[in-house]
């Protein structure tokens, strides 16, 4: 609305009425904005604040506090994060508000063990200034997630297996509870998967302990080399190994060990003779469907593996699945 001198009573003009309005007008604008120049500091401040408190223990709430975080960000109104980790056992994910408007992406990876996707959602296209804050936050969380993850790894020792580099019984322990978890939260499943290294007594006996550790250290490297940054990969014991996989069923793991069965042989080649053929044999069971527990799923896997060595070896056999002739 515009307010002409000329549409003034002449006692509201002779009073400076135009002139005590614009001030009041103008105060009042520079309240709004200075008002708003402290939600965005604020909005800054909240999501360093949280990511300063992250540590080894964060999980869901914490991300979708972060997330919330985000959204409130200067020019933002919606996020999305997902982080994908080992410890996790699967990706998390969290979003605040709809994700409309203009779309700023970033993606970062840590130690490859960790995996974060970021969305935020601008209502237009986000300032320079907008975008430098943003990566200025988000440097400092893939700075924060890299301080946990050392700290994690300094504490893993004890569950790590020496020879293999992957995890032992100890840290399959706290996976198979926080899968089940997550199984339990999203109605999805998690597959167990053990394999067992075909005749591999005859390695010891006839090449030596020196070369049969060199076919268990290369076999942990087919495993890692055949699934996702969050399944977790652990020598069960002797040659004996273990996958579990979050979000994975019977097809899933089938497809796992399929792809291990036909890498397997040929994994070998610059450790043993060629008339020496290093095969496999798998067991497959999932939760819920063949166990209510993860120690029940473990028996229903190591049956299945027992039953794969009975057939022949070199093959795979799932809980509840009939033999493949």
């Amino acid at each position: 609305m515009i307010v002409s001198t000329v549409d003034l009573a002449p006692p509201l003009h002779e009073g400076g009425f135009l002139a005590i309005a614009a001030e009041h007008i103008g105060k009042g604008l520079r309240q709004v904005m200075e008002a708003e120049r402290r939600r965005r500091r604020a909005a800054v401040a909240d999501t360093l604040a949280l990511i300063a408190s992250l540590n080894e223990q964060w999980g869901q709430p914490e991300l979708e506090a972060l997330a919330g975080a985000f959204a409130m960000l200067p020019g933002a109104h919606a996020a999305q994060l997902g982080v994908g980790a080992n410890r996790l056992a699967g990706v998390l994910d969290a979003a605040a508000g709809p994700l409309t408007g203009e779309l700023v992406e970033r993606s970062f990876t840590i130690d490859e063990r960790v995996q974060a996707d970021v969305v935020i959602a601008f209502r237009e296209e986000p300032t320079s200034e907008q975008t430098t804050v943003l990566n200025e936050i988000l440097t400092t969380l893939a700075a924060n997630l890299s301080r946990i993850e050392q700290n994690i790894r300094l504490t893993s020792e004890a569950e790590t297996d020496q020879l293999t580099g992957v995890a032992n019984r100890r840290r399959v322990g706290k996976s198979l509870a926080a899968a089940r978890a997550m199984a339990d939260r999203r109605n999805e499943p998690f597959a167990v998967l053990l394999f067992d290294l075909d005749h591999f007594k005859s390695v010891n006996d006839q090449l030596g302990h020196a070369v049969g550790d060199q076919v268990l250290m290369e076999f942990a490297v087919l495993l890692q080399a055949n699934v996702r940054p969050f399944d977790t990969v652990a020598r069960w014991g002797g040659e004996e190994f273990m996958l579990l996989c979050p979000d994975c069923g019977v097809s899933g793991a089938v497809a796992i060990s399929q792809r291990v069965l036909d890498q397997c042989p040929g994994s070998f080649d610059e450790i043993l003779p060629p008339e020496m053929r290093q095969t496999t044999s798998v067991g497959i069971a999932v939760y819920p469907e063949h166990g209510r527990t993860p120690e029940s799923v473990i028996r229903a896997a190591d049956e299945a593996l027992y039953r794969a060595k009975r057939e022949g070896r070199d093959r795979w056999s799932a809980a509840g699945v009939p033999s493949i002739v």
